[in-house]
């Protein structure tokens, strides 16, 4: 049958054929690069709020309890106060925390509320995600914000933003931001949607 149709016929449905395959390649090109600008645009924005976030605790009180820290000491109490408010304000958020960390070991020295179940002050956190323990220990290094990749761990699923605290010029301990894979998965779903609808 396709022998019979005219050669202006076959070419108009090579053409078109043509199209529709040169389309998909280029709207899945596109999207991925979309993808890939968005998930460089929020590291960038969770650099940011962790180094926000830094900037207004007080490093002396992280010094202290970076030395001694228990949920009944004043000064975890102040910087916990000064971390809800932070994750209130924020609002998507998941928890915050505070690490002093040495070697492979992570000792929590100050955290959200919301943590009070799971971590204790001054104590080894066991059972850190590799993933999770080398971007901390890499920000505590470098002295510079670290974000991870999406993580799974058995809390849940993560992306976390680790950012060094310094007092006095060192780095003391690391204040990690974890939001929840989901949060993140919707931010990049949306935006391409809201890109390929308009483009």
């Amino acid at each position: 049958m396709f022998k019979k149709k005219s050669l202006r016929y076959k070419i108009m449905i090579i053409v078109l054929v043509t199209v529709c395959l040169l389309t998909v390649i280029l709207s899945t090109t596109s999207i991925y690069m979309l993808k890939s600008r968005l998930q460089e645009d929020l590291k960038q924005e969770l650099t940011s709020v962790g180094l926000l976030t830094e900037k207004t605790l007080n490093s002396t009180a992280i010094e202290i309890l970076s030395k001694s820290s228990s949920t009944k000491n004043p000064t975890f109490k102040k910087v916990q106060g000064d971390l809800d408010s932070i994750q209130e304000e924020q609002g998507i958020m998941s928890w915050s925390y505070i690490w002093s960390v040495d070697g492979d070991k992570v000792t929590p020295i100050g955290y959200t509320s919301n943590l009070n179940e799971i971590y204790k002050a001054g104590e080894v956190f066991e059972g850190i995600a590799p993933i999770h323990l080398k971007t901390a220990q890499k920000a505590m290094e470098s002295g510079k914000s670290e974000v991870t990749d999406i993580f799974e761990d058995t809390f849940g699923s993560w992306r976390t933003v680790f950012t060094p605290i310094e007092n006095n010029g060192q780095v003391i301990a690391v204040i990690g931001i974890d939001y929840s894979a989901d949060y993140i998965n919707n931010i990049v779903k949306k935006s391409i949607i809201n890109q390929v609808v308009i483009g």
